[in-house]
């Protein structure tokens, strides 16, 4: 059966199957979308709602802010937004089971115990008793009581708006927490398929989304960890207190934990090349984004129970925000917005400037690309040498091969002991070669990498 849409271009959000009436479309065994209809007409018309190829990007941001929005695509600038705050949930278990301090899922919980909402549309991980522990799904909770099934971060593929469709069946307000791709797929349903999502559609939470992966990563971490996968209860990507650990949790009730900063390699193994040419890094759509908060002191954390930034871009969000904080639900912590949009510039260099760089590259090779609606910004020439590396090593780990073995010893080297030559290697690589900051070859750094294995040698030698 013929793909609806290129894979190199399909996002896997969701929202041809919502807008499917037909049901001409089912998925393969990646969760692509396939069809068996011969009626181009009614493709043209699922395809209007994509948010893979027609990246009508800044036509959605002049009807959601109007027609004098400034959209720079060659800034790495935060977007349209009205203030920024530092929140953590009030609750101290939400807070806990939750994600970076519990905000996203007690804003939920605020806006079903306040009556603004009967539904929210989130995401889920099951266990081996409902499903696959690796797969992410979509989930609909229908109270403040079932948003628990949707604690913590998920990080794999999920198409969550074919939910959409018994949302608008059911529901006459709800809220989403959706991924930038899923925002702007909401979007084109609200335009082309359903308008009264318009009005049914009261919040939208998005998260910062730096990559995604497949589902299969959790089976390859399994294998690389030497577990079983059909032993696997419930797989966690960060579960536990902030920041959180990859976490296995076998069917006897043992728990393999790996290192949190392990995963930088997987995302170069298992994203998918959409993932590269998707240049909403701050999820600009959204009435709120939400971002971890990884601001350190002496200490360590500044807020190793739990935080994130809340950038409220809408009146309704910045309403919705305030009033939570005003209700109890949120707890509001003192917020340096201009410092924090400094330390995100990186990352919106990484997602929002580069995956054009990535988006001239794969056009030049002839491979399927997203067509904005805007004037492209030419090459980013500071970050050449990462680019080269991030792009080469995703070609390279399209080898089986190369991903299961490079994997085993990537995690073998991320179990050395602190100060250990294995140790020093890991660390090394995650500065060097999985990153997504583009200045990292610097003689600070060189300096800093030589230091320690100096002082590891020094070590090697007094001790013999």
């Amino acid at each position: 059966m013929p793909h609806l849409i290129p894979k190199e271009l399909c996002t896997r959000c969701g929202a041809c199957f919502a807008a499917d009436s037909k049901g001409v479309l089912s998925k393969d065994d990646q969760g692509f979308p396939v069809h068996d209809s011969n009626d181009f007409e009614y493709l043209d018309g699922l395809l209007r709602v994509c948010s893979g190829e027609n990246w009508n990007y800044k036509e959605l941001l002049k009807q959601q802010y109007g027609d004098d929005i400034d959209y720079d695509p060659g800034s790495p600038d935060i977007g349209q937004h009205l203030k920024i705050f530092l929140l953590s949930s009030a609750d101290t278990v939400w807070r806990d089971l939750g994600q970076s301090g519990g905000v996203t899922s007690t804003l939920l919980r605020f806006c079903f115990e306040s009556g603004k909402i009967d539904s929210a549309l989130a995401v889920r991980r099951s266990n081996s008793e409902q499903g696959n522990p690796f797969s992410s799904e979509p989930y609909i909770a229908r109270s403040a009581e079932e948003l628990a099934d949707s604690f913590g971060s998920k990080y794999t593929i999920c198409s969550s708006l074919e939910a959409i469709s018994t949302l608008t069946k059911e529901s006459n307000a709800f809220a989403a927490t959706l991924l930038p791709c899923q925002t702007v797929g909401l979007k084109r349903l609200a335009n082309d398929w359903d308008a009264s999502l318009k009005e049914k559609c009261k919040l939208i939470i998005g998260p910062y989304c730096g990559l995604n992966m497949e589902a299969e990563v959790g089976n390859a971490i399994a294998h690389a960890a030497g577990v079983d996968s059909n032993d696997v209860f419930a797989f966690r990507n960060r579960g536990g207190a902030f920041p959180g650990k990859t976490t296995l949790e076998t069917k006897a009730g043992k728990e393999v934990y790996l290192d949190r900063t392990a995963h930088r390699i997987l995302y170069r193994m298992y994203t998918p090349l959409r993932c590269y040419t998707c240049t909403d890094y701050g999820n600009e759509l959204a009435d709120v984004s939400v971002a971890d908060c990884w601001e350190m002191n002496k200490d360590g954390f500044r807020f190793p129970e739990g935080a994130a930034y809340v950038i409220c871009r809408t009146e309704r969000g910045l309403a919705n925000v305030e009033e939570a904080i005003r209700g109890g639900y949120l707890v509001s912590h003192e917020v340096d917005g201009v410092a924090a949009q400094k330390r995100w510039q990186a990352s919106f260099y990484h997602r929002k400037v580069r995956g054009h760089n990535r988006i001239h590259y794969w056009k030049r090779r002839g491979k399927p690309v997203p067509k904005p609606d805007y004037e492209m910004p030419p090459v980013f020439e500071e970050s050449r040498i990462s680019d080269f590396i991030e792009i080469w090593s995703w070609r390279i780990f399209r080898s089986e091969r190369l991903r299961k073995n490079g994997l085993r010893f990537w995690l073998w080297l991320a179990r050395g002991k602190n100060g250990s030559f294995r140790n020093l290697v890991f660390e090394d690589c995650k500065r060097y070669l999985f990153t997504h900051t583009y200045d990292q070859f610097n003689f600070r750094m060189y300096k800093h990498s030589v230091g320690n294995y100096l002082k590891w040698a020094k070590r090697l030698v007094t001790s013999k």
